[in-house]
């Protein structure tokens, strides 16, 4: 007893788990029960609501799976390790299996949920052809209401930069020009806000597509986001709770149920139709459409600062 509690006074628990870092209710209690059992180790979860707060708490952290998305692999590829996934690789969707195979990071990360952005809208106020164009949308609807997902890339997205690197401060111009004749929210929790008397449109998330409201994506900036699981270390129990986090199996149900897409396959039956037919043009072109991407670190912290800036501009 007294070997086994000096192990334990400088090994504490986590050094003999599995600790994981993931975004906020993307692995619930039975997941990590079956899991635990499946793996035979202790799985131990820290959750996280933004990148910045991910960053921060993986500085120095002890993790050993890290499910983050794509836009911060640049700011932490030095803690992960290459791995080995052709299993996991093989069975995606083969439009997703050829576009991620020649991304340097699917040697280095899976692939835990897909996504886009669109327009959320309320067709009372508008059609579908209109969003051919969203300046004259956002000019004919003067005064309007607009709201934004608190998100930096796939704002500077909407605005169609595509080097990422590259926006300098012109952009906080270019939004309050886009915006000009409209008052714009800043907010994550969509469903709520958009169905205020008012707020008339939202560039967000394709997981409210399955709203009861309408949802199209622009051409003109259509991307591919993910959110990305990898390794910090080679063990054997880590391997294998990374495996089965990757695996169709656990995608299909934690994944669907976020409203996000799996990268296994092109339907669900628990979505509704319109959302299915979504989501299977949404597979068909998947290799049509360009990767968000990922900022270096002086990049991020130098688009952050210039994010708040344009969110205060377009607020006031």
């Amino acid at each position: 007893m007294k070997i086994l509690y000096f192990l334990l006074l400088f090994f504490p628990i986590e050094a003999f788990s599995v600790n994981i870092i993931s975004w906020w209710g993307y692995l619930d209690q039975d997941l990590k029960e079956s899991i635990t059992k499946k793996c035979k180790t202790e799985i131990n979860i820290d959750e996280y609501f933004s990148t910045e707060e991910f960053l921060r708490r993986t500085k120095n952290g002890n993790y050993s799976i890290l499910i983050y998305s794509m836009d911060a692999y640049n700011l932490i590829s030095n803690k992960i390790v290459r791995i080995e996934n052709s299993n996991i690789l093989k069975n995606y969707h083969k439009n997703v299996r050829s576009s991620f195979s020649r991304n340097k990071m699917s040697k280095y990360s899976n692939i835990y949920a897909l996504g886009t952005s669109g327009y959320l809208y309320n067709k009372k106020y508008y059609s579908k052809e209109e969003f051919e164009n969203l300046d004259l949308v956002l000019a004919k609807y003067s005064n309007s209401k607009v709201i934004l997902g608190d998100s930096m890339i796939e704002n500077i997205r909407l605005l169609g930069h595509k080097d990422l690197n590259e926006v300098n401060k012109s952009i906080i111009d270019e939004f309050k020009n886009k915006f000009k004749n409209n008052k714009v929210l800043f907010t994550n929790d969509f469903t709520q806000e958009i169905s205020i008397s008012g707020i008339q449109l939202g560039y967000v998330w394709l997981g409210f597509a399955n709203s009861n409201l309408d949802f199209i994506v622009d051409k003109k900036f259509n991307f591919v986001s993910a959110d990305l699981i990898s390794l910090t270390e080679n063990s054997v129990k880590a391997k294998c709770v990374m495996n089965e986090l990757s695996s169709k199996k656990t995608l299909e149900k934690s994944v669907f149920k976020n409203n996000y897409f799996s990268p296994y396959s092109d339907f669900n039956e628990n979505y509704s139709n319109k959302f299915n037919v979504f989501y299977k043009n949404y597979m068909e072109n998947f290799d049509k459409n360009v990767w968000v991407g990922s900022f270096d670190k002086v990049n991020y912290d130098r688009m952050n600062i210039l994010w708040k800036k344009i969110k205060i501009s377009l607020v006031q």
